[in-house]
């Protein structure tokens, strides 16, 4: 059975493609004024930090608008591009909760600045509190010492 979770288009234009389009606004005109203006060290690194931005967000899809998730695979959509991962190849699954954000971090496999690293948005996404129970029963399957490191875990309840 296929899933699809979807971002709320409003929320996203305003929490990642605005930011984004900022981030690359930012990046040209401060690569201009080094180039043109001054040689000072605050425009190239204004440019640094917004381009890092802009590629972690158009690259690396780290804040995706769709996750289709199924039987088979998981996919994950942005800026018209997909990742997707066949649940029979993937060898690791991370997922990290931030509770007082409500996002949550999912790695997957071996994930590197332009692939494997993705945030959730518990809040703007549809049904994401199912897809994050879906995640966290696949990190389980796969590592099997997650149970007792959990029973060992010095988290209060």
């Amino acid at each position: 059975m296929e899933r699809i979770y979807d971002y709320n288009e409003r929320k996203y234009l305003f929490k990642i493609v605005i930011p984004v389009g900022l981030a690359i606004l930012f990046s040209i005109i401060s690569l201009y004024r080094y180039y043109f203006v001054s040689k000072s060290g605050l425009y190239m690194s204004v440019f640094i930090i917004c381009f890092l931005i802009s590629t972690d967000h158009l690259i690396g899809l780290s804040h995706p608008k769709k996750i289709v998730n199924s039987s088979k695979s998981i996919e994950f959509y942005s800026f018209g591009r997909r990742h997707m991962y066949r649940w029979k190849d993937v060898k690791n699954i991370n997922i990290r909760e931030f509770p007082f954000s409500k996002k949550v971090y999912v790695r997957m496999n071996n994930a590197s600045f332009s692939k494997g690293r993705y945030w959730v948005s518990l809040d703007y996404m549809d049904d994401s509190e199912e897809l994050i129970k879906d995640l966290k029963m696949e990190e389980a399957s796969r590592h099997k010492l997650l149970k007792n490191f959990n029973k060992r875990s010095t988290r209060r309840k």
